[in-house]
């Protein structure tokens, strides 16, 4: 079993980070520390740990750390995006949010971009720009990537779209499909986006219509759309689901997928 590729945190940005090989039969582990730029290598059969049974853990300072089993990972490259640790400021943020809402409502008229500049200012030095933009987006006062996809009829993301076909190229069953939708459900929690985790998901479908399938089933198991699940992780929260940047990146990934 072989594993490889970098280490990402906020904005994108390659961060130096910490990679902790554990052997859960006899809690031994095995540290691998990684500068700025540098690129992680775990192969399975070189480590002093037994093999077959190893946990990682990915970590570095400031971001929520994240373990995966090793076993369960198709050998290659995978990039690791960590979250910020912005536990303490989100509760600071969310309590300015419900006050500017909360005041808002004693007020004739609707939330103005007046009304939040304060708290977005606020929010921007405290979390950065990458939650700040999920703020914007939330507000209808920036981009949000989806919004197209959603727009059109005819869209893969769509749980119809995969019906119009009498035959397909590539089938995922419904058994595999309930797995990917309960992966992408218990993947948002109310501190920590598992984006890894979604990615692979998407990673592993082969056409539009295997997305719209997916979709479909989602639609079946939780009553929401997939589409519009992935942008607010089913919370409330400004914040809550995946940042714009992630988003488009499986936009992207699907777009570029045959369609059946």
């Amino acid at each position: 079993m072989r594993l490889e590729g970098f280490i990402f945190g906020q904005n994108n940005l390659h961060i130096p980070a910490v990679v902790t090989l554990v052997d859960p039969e006899d809690n031994s582990t095995q540290i691998i520390e990684l500068g700025k730029d540098e690129r992680y290598t775990i192969d399975g059969t070189e480590t002093n740990l037994r093999s077959g049974n190893l946990k990682v853990v990915f970590s570095s300072q400031g971001y929520n750390s994240l373990m995966v089993d090793l076993s369960t990972i198709v050998d290659g490259a995978r990039d690791i995006h960590l979250q910020k640790n912005n536990s303490v400021a989100l509760v600071l943020i969310a309590a300015g949010l419900f006050y500017v809402l909360y005041s808002k409502k004693k007020k004739v008229g609707a939330i103005t971009t007046n009304d939040v500049t304060p708290f977005l200012l606020i929010a921007g030095a405290v979390l950065g720009f990458t939650a700040l933009k999920k703020v914007l987006d939330t507000l209808g006062l920036g981009g949000n990537p989806a919004i197209p996809e959603q727009q059109n009829p005819d869209s893969p993301w769509k749980p119809g779209y995969w019906k119009k076909y009498s035959s397909f190229t590539y089938v995922i069953d419904p058994g595999t499909a309930k797995q990917y939708a309960e992966t992408i459900h218990n993947a948002f929690s109310v501190f920590q986006d598992d984006y890894n985790a979604i990615f692979s998901v998407f990673s592993s479908l082969r056409t539009k219509a295997n997305v719209s399938f997916l979709a479909d089933i989602f639609a079946q198991q939780y009553n929401e759309d997939l589409l519009t699940f992935l942008g607010n992780g089913g919370g409330v929260l400004p914040w809550d689901g995946l940042s714009s940047e992630h988003l488009k990146n499986i936009l992207t990934l699907v777009d570029k997928l045959p369609a059946k």
